[in-house]
């Protein structure tokens, strides 16, 4: 799951891109059109040196918590192909938004194929909201409430899709489900509420596990408690 040195990464990937879309990609604009090609290639060459700065940053943020936002930090520096990588950064920043329901994220995300500028910067205030939901408010302490929960049968996984039955013995929320001994979680959960009884759940993993055979999932249930499910 995503930490603060993730987030500080991503964050000042953002904040250069804001600068280098603000002050280098209109410039580059109006040179062009103005026809004044030295001038063009300068701010071309620095804008180039400044996108590699951007794209490290994005790298390390995504390192381990979305695949395509780490290759898209890595394509976002290779020139003539930036395009590509920033429909990359902009899914895995959707990914981010819809995980953490910030409607500045996802939004930021779209804008930013089209107009950059724009889209670092609702991105940037998205992030905000991710550092505050994350790090911002410490946990309650309190003693997890007993709800009989139990695996029915083995789950079965495809992709990057898991399916597996839940008995609870009270309607209880699901919070979130990481893969044991990754940085794999849930970026949809269906149902995220159980009822009383047998509950099918079809999780969607933000990356494809590998030998997941040897691996379970950490549910975590809204009343704090944990379990294990075998897939």
């Amino acid at each position: 799951m995503i930490n603060d040195e993730h987030l500080r990464s991503i964050r000042e990937g953002t904040l250069i891109g804001i600068v280098s879309s603000l002050l280098l990609g209109i410039p580059l604009i109006i040179f062009s059109i103005l026809g004044l090609p030295l001038f063009e290639a300068i701010f071309l060459l620095i804008y180039l040196i400044i996108n590699i700065f951007v794209g490290v940053k994005f790298y390390q943020g995504f390192n381990g918590i979305d695949r395509l936002g780490k290759i898209g930090g890595i394509i976002f520096m290779i020139p003539f192909v930036e395009l590509i990588g920033t429909i990359l950064l902009a899914i895995a920043f959707f990914r981010l938004g819809s995980k953490y329901d910030s409607v500045n994220l996802k939004l930021g995300s779209i804008v930013l194929i089209f107009l950059p500028f724009l889209g670092f910067i609702l991105i940037f205030f998205g992030l905000n909201k991710v550092n505050l939901l994350t790090f911002s408010q410490p946990p309650l302490q309190s003693t997890p409430q007993y709800i009989p929960v139990y695996q029915v049968g083995v789950g079965k996984i495809n992709g990057n899709v898991v399916t597996f039955q839940l008995y609870v013995g009270t309607p209880v929320g699901i919070s979130s489900i990481v893969v044991e001994g990754t940085n794999i979680y849930s970026t949809s959960i269906q149902p995220s509420f159980l009822q009383q009884g047998v509950n099918t759940i079809v999780v969607t993993l933000s990356d494809i596990p590998q030998a997941i055979q040897n691996r379970r999932l950490l549910v975590y249930l809204s009343n704090g408690t944990t379990i294990f499910v075998v897939i």
